[in-house]
């Protein structure tokens, strides 16, 4: 594979990272949806599925360690192997950034309205504009 190419896995998966850190973070500071996932499993837990729910709020906030200790060790390598660092933070960033909602949707049942998807489209367009932009041209002559 190219390096480019590598660089772009690398950003795609710095971002993917990222977002899973959101997902971790969620779950570790709202309590709710790990006390209905111990509920399931544990249907009599009383005081003892309050433990639980609290060691795994402890778990939760160790995988947002490792998620972005994960992310920023991928995105330095994109950064090592795309021709830009543009491209390694505007693919990070768009990736984690549409992930992080599109996740929530689905494990969490948050809601986005229109106009964020909007927004966020228009974000994503500016990223893709820049990432294809050409530096102006040096308007002086060149001296031999």
């Amino acid at each position: 594979m190219a390096a480019t190419t590598v660089g772009f896995v690398y950003a795609v998966l710095a971002g993917s990272t990222a977002a899973m850190a959101s997902v971790f973070g969620k779950l570790a500071m709202d309590s709710s949806h790990l006390s209905g996932f111990v509920r399931i499993l544990f249907p009599s837990g009383g005081e003892s599925s309050d433990s639980i729910v609290r060691i795994l709020q402890g778990c939760c906030i160790g995988m947002i360690i490792l998620c972005n200790m994960g992310m920023w060790s991928l995105f330095v390598r994109a950064l090592d192997r795309l021709p830009s660092s543009l491209i390694a933070t505007a693919v990070n960033t768009a990736l984690n950034f549409f992930l992080s909602a599109f996740l929530g949707s689905i494990l969490f049942g948050e809601g986005l309205p229109v106009l964020w998807w909007a927004g966020a489209s228009i974000i994503l367009l500016g990223l893709l504009l820049l990432n294809h932009s050409k530096p102006a041209e040096d308007s002086k002559e060149k001296v031999n």
